[in-house]
């Protein structure tokens, strides 16, 4: 019988390599979701550019969410390894970034107390309601691992996520709760269980978007960019048909990943794959002050070129920091999110 060991590295590899490319791809997506700020009475081709970034911007957290479900897929570790590792790993450098983000934004607008403290670290209109839900999914899915379970709490989350589109029904109500579309579980259930199902068979899932089903998302994508424009709907991930701009972009996305995994020259690509974390983390004291400066000009190209700009300056403090503490006090990597 032959060596398969190689040929199990090489596939390890290969997902490795898949996964940062998603993730790369991802997280340019959250940076365009937080680039689209206008001034008042901007030219419509600003307009237009920034309702583009505003659909971009949908992609990104989806994502996220199934590439965390396939990896919980795949986890070996006992519960207690598992949340000892997330300590370091998570928790640490969620706190210390979003509480240092929490005083530069406190210490210019006021409103300094604990409860607002801890409404912002769990992403109470604030962004890191991604890391909130992540957490609860590892509890929940802990245990829950057959299909047919995971299948009917995919349906439960696809209900959610109408009801909350077009603000009818128990799950809208549960929304109002919670004062909060993004803090509801159920409206991210369905990308977390794509991902766990995703895990048992990856390959099959992930060709099946190497032909004409990848194509058919990319134009399903551009069209449904259009006819929101042309109908003037907004771009959100609740609005009345979210659920089925969700479902193309993934589709477009999980097909972008397999063209990019065919270039040659993709070590940078890789590297913001792989500092997606820091990068989701730190490119909050960016944005603002680029979009600040780029509003000073009502000029299309600029907002279009927004996220570049904040992603490359991230992505420099990120390297500047890893260089320089990569010896030495390496504990500053860890509490930016560097793994």
């Amino acid at each position: 019988m032959g060596d398969t060991s190689g040929m199990n590295t090489n596939s390890k590899e290969k997902r490795t390599t898949y996964i940062y490319i998603l993730k790369a791809l991802a997280i340019f997506s959250v940076i365009c979701a937080h680039s689209t700020p206008l001034i008042d009475g901007s030219n419509k081709w600003n307009v237009l550019s920034s309702q583009l970034l505003d659909y971009l911007g949908t992609f990104g957290v989806p994502i996220f969410f199934c590439i965390s479900g396939y990896l919980f897929g795949g986890n070996r570790r006992n519960w207690g390894d598992f949340w000892k590792r997330k300590v370091t790993t998570l928790f640490l450098p969620w706190i210390c970034c979003e509480t240092l983000l929490w005083f530069y934004v406190v210490l210019r607008k006021g409103g300094i107390s604990i409860d607002a403290w801890l409404l912002f670290l769990l992403g109470y209109h604030h962004t890191t309601y991604y890391l909130t839900i992540l957490v609860l999914f590892y509890v929940i899915y802990w245990k829950i691992r057959k299909p047919s379970v995971i299948w009917m709490l995919n349906a439960v989350s696809t209900i959610s996520i109408l009801e909350t589109g077009w603000n009818v029904g128990i799950f809208h109500q549960l929304n109002v709760i919670l004062d909060s579309y993004y803090l509801n579980p159920f409206n991210w259930m369905l990308f977390f269980g794509i991902g766990l199902l995703m895990c048992r068979n990856p390959q099959k899932a992930i060709q099946s978007f190497k032909g004409w089903w990848g194509s058919l998302c990319i134009c399903g994508s551009v069209v449904y960019f259009g006819v929101h424009l042309y109908l003037g709907l907004e771009f959100y991930y609740f609005s009345k048909y979210a659920l089925i701009g969700d479902l193309l972009s993934l589709g477009t996305v999980v097909y972008l990943g397999q063209k990019l995994m065919n270039v040659k020259k993709k070590e940078v690509l890789l590297k913001i794959g792989a500092w997606s974390f820091s990068i989701y983390l730190l490119h909050q004291f960016v944005a603002g002050i680029v979009v600040a400066v780029t509003n000073c000009w009502d000029f299309f190209v600029l907002t279009l070129c927004r996220p570049w700009i904040i992603l490359a300056i991230t992505v420099c403090i990120v390297m500047v920091i890893d260089r320089i503490f990569r010896e030495k006090l390496s504990w500053v990597r860890t509490i930016i999110g560097i793994r």
